[in-house]
């Protein structure tokens, strides 16, 4: 059992933070009462805080984006599973993102777009469109030039709208 300096209650030891600087290894105040205190000082100093993180950031972008991409890397699969699950439940929202990002980034787009025709090869066309095993090198052909004809109309249409 320990005093606290604040409340001045006797409660246990458990209900201190351990500072190694103190005899006992234990904060003077109650957790309790630092909490009270923690909240308090960010009510009457929200826009100083808000100054000191602002600052931080603009200071240590590149520190903040490493960290941010290494988070990525570690955590990639719960990520997109929260993704997934995220885009399922607000698909009305990130119809609306995408819609966006397509406005904001044309070059980007543009560049999937031709990447995805590109890679309109032989085992893409078999496996994705064509449902016939070993179809002869004149039908693979066609389907392609279908595909293309047909993305073609659908951006053309796009444009209009």
């Amino acid at each position: 059992m320990k005093v606290c300096s604040k409340c001045k209650t006797e409660k246990s030891v458990n209900l201190f933070y351990k500072d190694n600087t103190r005899k006992d290894r234990l904060n003077n105040s109650c957790k309790e009462c630092i909490n009270f205190a923690q909240k308090k000082y960010r009510k009457l100093n929200t826009e100083k805080i808000h100054a000191k993180k602002k600052l931080y950031r603009k200071l240590n972008t590149e520190k903040i984006a490493l960290k941010s991409k290494q988070y990525y890397i570690d955590n990639r699969e719960r990520l997109a599973a929260y993704a997934c699950v995220w885009n399922k439940n607000n698909p009305k929202k990130n119809l609306s993102y995408k819609r966006n990002w397509m406005k904001k980034n044309p070059v980007a787009v543009a560049d999937y777009n031709k990447r995805i025709t590109e890679r309109l090869g032989d085992g893409y066309i078999k496996t994705h469109h064509l449902k016939i095993n070993n179809p002869p090198k004149e039908l693979i052909e066609l389907k392609r030039v279908q595909i293309l004809i047909t993305r073609e109309l659908r951006n053309k249409k796009q444009c209009q709208i």
